[in-house]
């Protein structure tokens, strides 16, 4: 299956979570006139026995919402990207995450790691989206195999990636989108895509992915489980933290 293919699969959750809950509404409701007519029940008590009912399959239908919100901002991001040249952009869906790869060219200079104004533009954009949820968003900066050559900012391409990165979600964080939703990792040359043998794989590995990890039943425990120990977050946004 494409990857256009299992995006799709995915946008049917839109209006069939807002169909499930009209038609759960409506099937208790009849459920809960004919038990209080049965049993003599009282307009309040009846009530009583459809929010009791509603419980359980609230949770379900909650579920579903939050997978139909997931597909909306991933079907509202690759709209904006859609004017971009197909060699400059990716987008993937999974059960675990929705990824967006932007080849480092759309983004940076050459070895540098500062926004090029088109691409704060754009940025900006994409965090107008991601913002409006609540899950944890991952930025992975990746380079070629060159090594980085006479930088008197960068040493390495392990300090270029981490760089770039974490310009992606500095910007991120001042668009609105809450630091301790945001990761930056840098895998420099060490997690290509292509073979490191022509300028074009090179360009493929020069890039940048941005993922947006889905809520799961796994991910929903992590979350409500109590954490072994705490820390006092810093005041700023987060730091980047190489990855490899």
């Amino acid at each position: 299956m494409s990857e256009h293919e299992q995006k799709n699969d995915e946008l049917w959750l839109v209006p069939f979570s807002d169909l499930m809950t009209i038609l759960a509404l409506f099937f208790l409701s009849l459920y809960g006139m004919a038990q209080s007519q049965r049993n003599n029940a009282s307009v309040e008590q009846s009530l009583l026995f459809i929010q009791k009912e509603m419980s359980g399959s609230r949770e379900g239908l909650a579920k579903i919402e939050v997978k139909a919100r997931e597909a909306r901002v991933a079907q509202d991001i690759e709209g904006m990207l859609s004017g971009l040249n197909k060699d400059d952009v990716a987008f993937s869906v999974g059960s675990q995450r929705f990824r967006v790869t932007l080849a480092a060219g759309v983004l940076f200079a050459s070895g540098h790691d500062e926004l090029q104004p088109e691409a704060v533009r754009l940025l900006k954009e994409i965090a107008g989206s991601l913002k409006a949820l609540p899950n944890q968003i991952v930025v992975e900066g990746h380079t070629d195999d060159v090594p980085i050559g006479r930088n008197v900012r960068f040493t390495s391409n392990w300090d270029l990636s981490v760089a770039r990165s974490f310009a992606v979600i500095r910007l991120f964080n001042e668009e609105g989108i809450p630091a301790e939703h945001l990761s930056a990792l840098g895998f420099a040359q060490f997690q290509p895509v292509a073979p490191n043998d022509s300028d074009a794989n090179r360009a493929r590995n020069r890039r940048i992915e941005i993922s947006l990890l889905r809520k799961t039943d796994e991910t929903e425990a992590s979350d409500a489980a109590p954490a072994a120990s705490t820390a006092t977050a810093p005041s700023g946004p987060p730091s980047a933290v190489p990855g490899g």
